[in-house]
């Protein structure tokens, strides 16, 4: 659904900036360490403060070593957690979920995304399509553990069987959905994975329209 806007580099150039910083003024290795603290500490993000705490963090490993100041660290922090930017919606996917909508058919987000993600989908006009948002986040428990696709089932208020779960990883995404007894299509856009279903709205579409059985 989406996909970065920028380079992931142009982002913490602006993160740094904020705080009168720069690249250069980070330590070899920074940048690694920072994302390794992001790793580790992401799944456990249960509400607002948590991800806010924990971009603290992230944002100190960042910074160590950089002779940055305290408040500098605190402002570097603030603009991580401004990361809704950094990604937009793939070329062709609104109007698809504007047609689908207009069709009758229930949406819903099962994501494995902080507990800000339900702002990310507000930020870029998405939220008005999903009947359900469900993220690991605030749940608890990430793709591909069954109960949080189980969650979004009960939410949605349908069997599996009458459902179809398109997701971009094939162990996380689609493996668990089919096994819960869930169409499942593979949507690959960024080409990570051979024999995907779909790599475009386009072919999306033509799937979903097919398998939903929609004029």
């Amino acid at each position: 659904m989406a996909q970065h806007a920028m380079p992931v580099e142009s982002f913490l150039r602006r993160c740094l900036a904020r705080a009168g910083l720069s690249l250069d003024s980070l330590a070899p290795g920074a940048i690694q360490a920072a994302d390794a603290v992001r790793k580790q500490l992401e799944s456990l993000w249960r509400t607002a403060a948590d991800e806010e705490a924990g971009n603290l963090e992230i944002a100190t490993a960042l910074l160590r070593d950089s002779g940055a100041s305290a408040d500098q660290v605190r402002t570097v922090a603030s603009a991580l957690l401004d990361y809704f930017e950094l990604f937009t919606s793939i070329p062709g996917i609104r109007s698809l979920l504007d047609e689908l909508r207009n069709a009758g058919v229930l949406q819903g987000v099962v994501s494995n995304w902080p507990p800000s993600l339900k702002g990310f989908l507000d930020f870029h006009d998405l939220t008005r399509y999903f009947k359900v948002v469900v993220g690991s986040g605030e749940f608890g428990a990430e793709k591909p553990d069954p109960a949080i696709f189980r969650h979004a089932l009960e939410q949605l208020g349908v069997p599996a069987t009458e459902c179809v779960f398109v997701g971009d990883n094939p162990e996380k995404d689609i493996k668990p959905a089919r096994e819960l007894g869930m169409q499942a299509i593979h949507f690959d856009p960024r080409g990570s994975w051979p024999g995907a279903d779909a790599r475009d709205a386009q072919q999306l579409r033509s799937l979903l329209l097919r398998t939903l059985k929609l004029p």
